[in-house]
């Protein structure tokens, strides 16, 4: 009876784990073809509807693709190729240069106001590595830089710098009034969006944004009033043209005169960009760091 008993329990056991093994085998190979499907299904998901139309995620991610997909992969291709080759070469960015940069480029060009200041830091970066990285074997003498920085030294002198909103009005009365609401507790935003005529700023709440003192964009009448603002204050009324105008100064960042010394790294890349004869791009390193995408075997 015993044997009997032991003898069953073995052939159950047996039995046991052969179904076990039959289906997990069956569940693998049918794992990915439930993944495709889970991924096709996830992309014919209707993200919009145009009356009867429907827009699916897969429309939306191939308009991506086909518009923008090969030039944010080379961005991101780029991107990996500078922080090899930082690696490298030994190649080194610290925030007082990528402050500088963005000081002095400001000079120039003023900052991009749609990138958030991590996004134009980060691209700071990934330029001053690049700029790093193709004048790393040009040589350029002290002399030359002490050179440029002599002729050159009204370019390294930063003047003060406000973040300024704006609301312009058709008269002097309109001015006054606004002044006169402001002081009794009126938001600036909601009424430069309100009743400024400025078209720009007044859909920003009157955001114009960080300016140097002296931008000759603007009227010397606007600058003469800002220069005795302190920070979260507005000016008088002032004329603009044939209209008038308040400005509020959010924030002001005083300017500076940078040191040969504080900026001989600035110049000598600079002059460095100068010496080559024809265009650079980190393109030049692909095959250095064996880049390949799938964009090369569609050409």
């Amino acid at each position: 009876m015993k044997r009997t008993t032991l003898l069953i329990g073995i052939l159950l056991l047996t039995n046991c784990v052969t179904l076990i093994g039959w289906y997990s085998s069956s569940q693998l190979q049918a794992y990915p073809v439930i993944q495709e499907q889970s991924f096709l299904a996830a992309n014919e998901e209707v993200i919009a509807t145009v009356g009867e139309e429907r827009i699916t995620r897969n429309d939306w991610l191939y308009r991506l693709e086909s518009e923008v997909g090969e030039k944010s992969l080379q961005e991101l291709v780029d991107e990996r190729v500078l922080d090899l080759a930082a690696e490298r070469y030994d190649l080194n960015v610290s925030k007082e240069e990528i402050a500088l940069e963005e000081s002095l480029t400001d000079l120039i060009l003023p900052s991009d106001l749609s990138k958030e200041k991590q996004e134009r830091e980060r691209a700071i970066y990934y330029d001053l590595l690049f700029q790093k990285l193709v004048s790393k074997d040009v040589n350029i003498s002290q002399l030359d830089i002490e050179s440029y920085y002599k002729t050159n030294q009204h370019l390294f002198e930063v003047p003060d710098k406000y973040d300024l909103s704006l609301i312009k009005v058709p008269s002097l009365k309109d001015g006054k009034r606004i002044v006169a609401e402001l002081s009794t507790g009126a938001d600036f935003e909601s009424l430069a969006r309100e009743q400024s005529t400025d078209p720009y700023s007044a859909e920003a709440g009157g955001k114009i944004g960080f300016l140097f003192y002296g931008n000759t964009l603007y009227p010397e009448e606007m600058w003469e009033e800002v220069k005795g603002v302190k920070a979260g204050k507005w000016s008088n009324v002032f004329q603009w043209g044939e209209e008038y105008a308040i400005v509020y100064v959010h924030q002001i960042e005083k300017g500076t005169s940078y040191s040969l010394k504080e900026v001989s790294g600035y110049i000598e890349r600079k002059l460095a960009k100068e010496v080559r004869s024809s265009p650079v791009s980190v393109g030049m390193f692909y095959d250095e760091f064996d880049v390949q995408t799938f964009y090369d075997q569609k050409r």
